[in-house]
C-alpha cells in the first residue's frame, strides 16, 4: 500500500460529494481537484502541491484513477485464486506467512498524465489531466513471481514448450463494463506488481475483455472517431496497447501564475528553476536539461533520487527530481523555460505533443512562459504560465485551438430556442424522466440511461439540477463524439434568470470551499474498545434523539446499495450532541463471514464519518409511565421486559430513564 504518513496528515472527513456515493466510506484529501464529477472519483492536487510533498509522496495527495467504486475489501476474509499449473486460493494472512514480502518504492504516472494539453489541441475522450497525475509511493506485498511459482507455473509451460502464455489479472472492483480484465506476456508479467486483485489466471491467447481492449491504447493520431471500422482494428491491434511507461519531464517552478516583482530585485538574484521526471521498463533517467532559447541552448540539471533503496535488481523505478540555479535577468530575455529529459540508452523526448484520441503518453518537451507585466504604480513584474492549469480553469498560456472554438460556437448555435425555468426543469429529476442542463442548454437525457458507457447513475446524479457542476462534470470527461450525441436530447435553453441562479450558485460554491481549505477536519467519531471485540463508538455532534434507536448506514463499494443498521444508545445523549454506541464486531473467520456493518464500522478511523438517522421504532418511552405506540399515548404502571441480543440497549435507555427520574411511578421487571 502506499504513503509514509503519519495519522495526522490522513483525512479524516468524507467529502460530501461522496456522502451518497458507493465510495461515502473513504476520506478524501481536500488537496484533490475532482475531474469526472462525484464519482467515479479521478482526482489530482495542484502540480506544486504534489512536488512539495517531497520524494515520496504522502498518501492524500497520490492522484486518483478509478473506473468504478472502490472495492471494501477486509483483510481476514479476501481471497485471490491463481490458476496455472494448479490452483490455489489464498488468504491475506497466507500470502504474507508463506511469501516473502518487498518494501520498495515506486512510481506510477497515469497514461493520461498531461493530457489536458491534448485536449486543448482537440477534444480527446477523456479527462483532463495535467501534469500531476503522478506519485511516488512505498509499495509493499509479495511479487507475483512468487505466487505463480508456486502455483507449478513452470510445469505448466515445461508441458507445453511451443506455447506462449499470457498471464491475466482481475480486478475486485465491479464496472459498467464488467470486471478490470487485463492481461501481459508471461516473461514480463513475472517482473510486475498489481492491487486489489481478486484472480490471476494463465492462457495461451490475449484477453478479449473490455478493458483491455478499449483502456490504455495509444492509436495512431489520424483517428479521430472511436467507433470508425479502422479504429476498433487498432483498438485490437498489439502495437497499440500501453504497458510501459514513456520518458517525461516536467517543470513545477517557476509555477503556474507565480510572480517575480523585479523592481526590488537585487543584482545578480538567483532563481531556482525544479520539477521532475520520469522513465519507464525501469531504466534510469540519464540526464535533465532545461532551455531559455527555444532549445538552441541546453543547461544540464541537478537530479536527486528518493533515500535508498531506489532501484531494485537493475531497474529504477522511481522518478527523480531535478534543479538548476539562473540569474532571474535571465528570465527577463527568456522566449520560455524548456525542459527534457535523456534515458539510459540516450532517447529523449519528442519536441512537439502527439495527439491521440485516447489521450495517452503525451511526453513532449515541457513548456513555461514569462511574461513582463506593468502594473499602474509603474513596478514591473514577471508572470509565468504553464501550459495548462488544474481543473475547469484557462489560465495557462495554451487555449482550445480554432477547430475547438468553432464546435463550441456551433454546439451553442444548435440550441432551440425554448426556454425552461429553474422550477420546471427541477420537476424532471426522475429515471423516468430525466433532463440535464449542460451550458445553459436543456436536455432529456432519458434515453441515454439504458446505453450510457458509465452507467446511469452518473447522469441520476444531476437529473433535475440547475446548476454549473452539471457542466463541468461532462466537459471533463466528453469528447466531441459525445458532444454530438448530445445535441440529438436537446429540447431548449434556460431562462436568463435561471443562468443567474446558476453563476451565483458557483460562486457560492467556490468561495465556500476555500473557507472549507483554511480549516482543520472536526473529528466526527471517537472509538475505543469495551472489551474487545465490543468497540465503543461515539459520534458527535448529533441532535438528541428521543429515547430509542438510530440507525446507521454506509454505501458498499460493491454495488449501488446501501447497508443500514439500528443500534440504540447505551446512555443518556451527552450535551455536546454525542452518544455512545456499543456494536458487538463479529469478525470473519473459516466459519463464518462475519458481520458486514461491524466490520466496516471495525475499519473507521478516528474522524472518519458514518451517517445517522433517527429515532426508528414504533414504541417510545415518554417517562413517568406514558408510552408512545403506534403513534398514540398509553399509561401502564408495570412493565415486564425480556431483552436480549441487540434488545438490551433499548430495554436498558429506558430502566436508566426510569431510575433517574425522581418522580417516575413506573414499575418494572426485566429478565
Amino acid at each position: 500500500m502506499p504513503g509514509k504518513n503519519i495519522d495526522k496528515d490522513l483525512p479524516r472527513q468524507i467529502d460530501e460529494a461522496d456522502q451518497f456515493s458507493p465510495d461515502s466510506w473513504i476520506p478524501r484529501s481536500y488537496k484533490l481537484t475532482r475531474l469526472t464529477g462525484k464519482h467515479p472519483l479521478n482526482a489530482e492536487v495542484n502540480l506544486t502541491t504534489l512536488f512539495d510533498g517531497g520524494l515520496i509522496t504522502p498518501s492524500p495527495i497520490h492522484y486518483v484513477r478509478n473506473h468504478g467504486s472502490v472495492p471494501h475489501l477486509l483483510w481476514e476474509n479476501h481471497k485471490l485464486e491463481i490458476i496455472a499449473g494448479k490452483c490455489l486460493l489464498l488468504g491475506m494472512d497466507e500470502l504474507k506467512n508463506q511469501f516473502e514480502s518487498i518494501n520498495t518504492p515506486i512510481f506510477l504516472a497515469c497514461d493520461g498524465n498531461r493530457r489536458k494539453e491534448l485536449n486543448m489541441m482537440k477534444k480527446t475522450r477523456v479527462f483532463n489531466y495535467t501534469a500531476a497525475a503522478a506519485g511516488c509511493s512505498y509499495w509493499k506485498g509479495v511479487l507475483p513471481r512468487d505466487v505463480l511459482l508456486a502455483a507449478d507455473i513452470q510445469q505448466l509451460a515445461k508441458s507445453n514448450p511451443n506455447k506462449s502464455f499470457w498471464v491475466n489479472h482481475k480486478g475486485a472492483d465491479d464496472l459498467s463494463e464488467g470486471k478490470y480484465e487485463t492481461c501481459l506476456p508471461l516473461d514480463y508479467a513475472l517482473n510486475s506488481n498489481n492491487d486489489w486483485l481478486s484472480k490471476i489466471w494463465l492462457t495461451d491467447y490475449e484477453s478479449d475483455s473490455y478493458y483491455y481492449i478499449y483502456d490504455n491504447r495509444q492509436l495512431p493520431s489520424f483517428i479521430d472517431d472511436p467507433e470508425s471500422e479502422i479504429a476498433q482494428i487498432m483498438y485490437r491491434h498489439p502495437s497499440t496497447i500501453r504497458t510501459t511507461q514513456m520518458l517525461n519531464s516536467v517543470i513545477v517552478r517557476p509555477a503556474q501564475g507565480e510572480r517575480i516583482d523585479l523592481a526590488g530585485l537585487r543584482k545578480g538574484a538567483m532563481y531556482r528553476v525544479e520539477g521532475y521526471a520520469y522513465s519507464g521498463s525501469g531504466n534510469e533517467v540519464d540526464r535533465v536539461e532545461v532551455s531559455l532559447d527555444g532549445g538552441f541552448r541546453w543547461l544540464y540539471c541537478v537530479r536527486k533520487y528518493p533515500d535508498a533503496p531506489i532501484r531494485r535488481g537493475r531497474k529504477f523505478w522511481t522518478w527523480l527530481h531535478w534543479h538548476i540555479d539562473l540569474p532571474v535577468s535571465r528570465f527577463i530575455r527568456a522566449e520560455s523555460i524548456l525542459v527534457r529529459a535523456f534515458d539510459e540508452h540516450k532517447n529523449t523526448q519528442p519536441p512537439k505533443p502527439v495527439w491521440n484520441i485516447e489521450g495517452m503518453m503525451n511526453n513532449c518537451w515541457y513548456e513555461v512562459r514569462p511574461e513582463t507585466h506593468d502594473s499602474s504604480d509603474t513596478s514591473t513584474s514577471l508572470l509565468f504560465r504553464h501550459p495548462v492549469d488544474t481543473g475547469t480553469s484557462t489560465n495557462g498560456w495554451m487555449k482550445p485551438s480554432t477547430s475547438e472554438q468553432i464546435e463550441s460556437i456551433k454546439q451553442k448555435a444548435s440550441a432551440p430556442e425554448k426556454q425552461f425555468t429553474r422550477q420546471e426543469i427541477e420537476k424532471h429529476n426522475t429515471e423516468d424522466d430525466c433532463w440535464i442542463v449542460v451550458n445553459g442548454n436543456v436536455y432529456d437525457a432519458t434515453s441515454v440511461l439504458g446505453w450510457h458507457p458509465g452507467g446511469k447513475g452518473a447522469i441520476l446524479a444531476h437529473a433535475g439540477a440547475v446548476n454549473m457542476d452539471t457542466t463541468e462534470d461532462f466537459e471533463s470527461i466528453h469528447d466531441n463524439y459525445a458532444q454530438d450525441n448530445l445535441k440529438e436530447c436537446i429540447i431548449g435553453k434556460v431562462t436568463q434568470k435561471a443562468m443567474d441562479h446558476m453563476k451565483k450558485d458557483a460562486e457560492q460554491k467556490k468561495a465556500e470551499k476555500s473557507q472549507t481549505e483554511k480549516k482543520d477536519p472536526e473529528v466526527a467519531l471517537d472509538k475505543h474498545n469495551a472489551s474487545h471485540p465490543t468497540p465503543n463508538y461515539k459520534p458527535s455532534p448529533f441532535h438528541p434523539p428521543p429515547k430509542n434507536s438510530a440507525s446507521q448506514q454506509a454505501n458498499t463499494s460493491n454495488s449501488a446499495s446501501t447497508l443500514k443498521t439500528v443500534s440504540s444508545p447505551i446512555l443518556e445523549t451527552e450535551d455536546d450532541g454525542s452518544f455512545d454506541l456499543v456494536v458487538k464486531t463479529y469478525f470473519p473467520d473459516e466459519n463464518q463471514p462475519g458481520g458486514t456493518m461491524s466490520n466496516i464500522l471495525d475499519c473507521l478511523r478516528e474522524g472518519e464519518e458514518v451517517e445517522v438517522k433517527g429515532p426508528s421504532g414504533e414504541i417510545r418511552y415518554l417517562g413517568n409511565r406514558r408510552f408512545e405506540v403506534d403513534g398514540d399515548e398509553h399509561t401502564f404502571s408495570n412493565v415486564t421486559l425480556i431483552l436480549g441480543g441487540s434488545g438490551v440497549t433499548p430495554g436498558y435507555q429506558i430502566i436508566a430513564r426510569i431510575l433517574k427520574t425522581t418522580d417516575d411511578k413506573t414499575k418494572n421487571q426485566s429478565h
